[in-house]
């Protein structure tokens, strides 16, 4: 009690910075000794710390304090670095918490209140984000605090767009708007492509627009995500000659790919697929036209029909914008939710008929097949080939998942036993073709790390059977326990090699499990997790503020066959699972999506 009375005689004769060194003392002790408060003492504690000094505001309430502060509100009176040993007091005693989401959107609402010419704009794209993380951590607020914040946000002059110089020739400036503007958040580059410069577009890279996405779902900007605005419509150059082949081959297909849905008795429509000389996307926003592009092809549906428009034949060479269009089509048409058959369905689009036997039966579909005849006679095989039809196994070995883009299994590419085994052509091109794809991913993972980390050993680090491939020694772990990659550090040296600024880790020994997941086309698609994989990514989930020993990431590698493939990692996946940012669906095993995901862009 004494120190409380003291701490009052100080606040009424001490001013200016002589107080520090007087009231640090008594906050350290009142810090060491509060958890022996009872009773009315901790009223009186209270009562006596309803104000605080801090060396830039002097004797300033305690509820303007934060506890932590950060470098984008350089206003913020944060109490850490002052009295560093009285967290037990400040924190966990009288509640002062790290910067919320009323502190940012105070720092923004005297952000909007300089000149658009001085702002630092660097620092409040930052801010922003900051922002956005803070509302995605789901800190609850009183409803009616909640709603003034919201309230104030929409009238600040604080968003920045796009330059439009990169279309018109002239010098960037930035323009800001406030929410009640005609402006667009570009989620996809083909779409922010289209209309930049004709429209005003948030300036932010696509990268961070995931990050954003709690901002956006909070402050009800859904209706400015061009892929909500924009209304796409592909036109044919020229009229489209129907071609018989390719239909009845297609109509076919269908047939053994509904098999693989939830509903075998599916009714399906009539296929007519047709050549056209060109295609033609246009795409608007109102009245407001964006740039046009080549379509690749055109898939108009109705009750009892799908007409498809192609510019060459569909199943040979096809481009993979039209691989990954027909095969979204019949997953979703097919109501195709079990993951294990998903990569199917470009197998059976491509392979010979008497492959497709194998496959589904692969896929433990068998009673079904007797249903539908495998058999081709010679007529239509020659009718098919002379317009057009069907590639045949050759096909299958040029690239099964080129079209969907599925993530790597290992459980599927080696088996868990060494006893013999019988494959099918079509089941060991599909191995086959999953350990190509899981063997670039995780060499370009490797290849990354090598260049970043001065300690980094693949013989050691590489904790797959993969590495094999690239003559380092055999893994003799176990793989159904271990990711395929395991880092240990003591220095901070891995959280440096991704960007990712935590301080407070840096002294602490973490090991870091690294599992990578490859698909050949972009991040959107999904990829595949198997129970194992899962199960890692639980046992080592981590809550927001705790110093984790161990983290598990996902190394995503996407357009893996490119010349310079895209890497991204997914920090604490289970955790971004139960938030939304990663979309699950869970049977015989989980196929995983981007939701709102975030994630850290690295490029090797």
């Amino acid at each position: 009690m004494a120190y409380m009375q003291e701490l009052k005689a100080i606040r009424l004769s001490y001013i200016g910075t002589e107080a520090l060194g007087a009231v640090g003392q008594i906050y350290e002790y009142l810090s060491k000794n509060c958890h022996k408060l009872k009773g009315d003492a901790n009223d009186k504690l209270r009562s006596v710390m309803d104000f605080v000094y801090h060396p830039q505001g002097g004797w300033v309430p305690l509820d303007a304090c934060i506890w932590q502060g950060s470098s984008y509100l350089p206003n913020s009176l944060a109490l850490a670095n002052v009295y560093p040993a009285c967290a037990e007091l400040f924190r966990r005693r009288l509640g002062v918490s790290d910067v919320g989401v009323a502190e940012i959107v105070k720092e923004l609402v005297r952000v909007d209140n300089i000149p658009d010419s001085s702002r630092d704009h660097p620092l409040l794209k930052t801010t922003i984000l900051a922002l956005s993380e803070s509302r995605g951590k789901g800190q609850p607020s009183p409803v009616k605090l909640n709603d003034d914040l919201r309230g104030k946000m929409r009238d600040l002059k604080i968003f920045p767009m796009a330059s439009t110089a990169e279309s018109s020739g002239e010098a960037p400036s930035v323009v800001y708007r406030s929410i009640d503007k005609d402006w667009y958040i570009g989620d996809r580059s083909v779409l922010r492509r289209a209309f930049v410069g004709k429209v005003d577009i948030l300036n932010f890279d696509i990268g961070d627009i995931d990050k954003l996405m709690p901002l956006i779902k909070w402050l009800s900007l859904d209706n400015k995500l061009l892929s909500a605005a924009v209304q796409q419509r592909t036109v044919n150059v020229g009229s489209p000659v129907y071609n018989r082949g390719w239909s009845n081959d297609i109509r076919k297909r269908a047939r053994y790919i509904a098999l693989l849905g939830t509903d075998t008795d599916v009714k399906l429509p009539q296929f007519e697929v047709s050549l056209a000389s060109g295609l033609s996307v246009e795409r608007t926003i109102g009245d407001i036209r964006g740039e046009t592009e080549v379509g690749h092809v055109s898939i108009t549906e109705s009750n009892d029909s799908v007409k498809i428009v192609v510019l060459k034949d569909p199943f040979k060479n096809s481009s993979p914008r039209f691989d990954r269009e027909l095969v979204d089509f019949f997953i979703r048409r097919c109501a195709i939710e079990d993951v294990s058959r998903v990569s199917l369905v470009s197998l059976v689009l491509r392979a010979s008929f008497g492959d497709v036997r194998d496959l589904l039966e692969g896929a433990n579909i068998r009673e079904s097949i007797e249903d539908l005849d495998f058999r081709v006679d010679e007529a239509e095989e020659h009718a098919a080939a002379e317009t057009g039809g069907m590639a045949g196994v050759n096909a299958v070995a040029r690239g099964p998942n080129a079209e969907l883009g599925l993530g790597v299994l290992r459980s599927q590419a080696y088996a868990t036993d060494h006893s013999p085994r019988i494959y099918t052509s079509a089941q060991r091109d599909l191995s086959s073709r999953f350990k190509e794809i899981g063997l670039k991913a995780e060499i370009h993972v490797n290849e990354y790390f090598k260049q970043h980390l001065l300690d980094w050993k693949p013989e050691k680090n590489w904790t797959s059977h993969l590495r094999e491939e690239k003559g380092h020694p055999l893994f003799l772990g176990d793989e159904s326990t271990t990711a395929d990659f395991t880092y240990t550090d003591m220095e901070g040296r891995m959280l440096e090699a991704l960007g990712v600024v935590r301080k407070s880790w840096f002294s602490h020994t973490i090991t870091y499990h690294i599992e990578v997941k490859g698909t050949v086309c972009e991040l959107e698609e999904p990829f595949h997790f198997s129970q194992n994989q899962m199960n890692l990514a639980r046992n080592y989930a981590f809550k927001h503020g705790k110093i984790p020993t161990d983290v598990f990431l996902i190394g995503r590698v996407y357009n893996v066959e490119k010349k310079k493939p895209d890497l991204k990692f997914y920090w604490n996946p289970w955790e971004m699972n139960n938030k939304g940012r990663l979309v699950m669906t869970v049977s015989e095993g989980y196929r995983i999506a981007p939701g709102n995901a975030a994630a850290t862009p690295k490029a090797a």
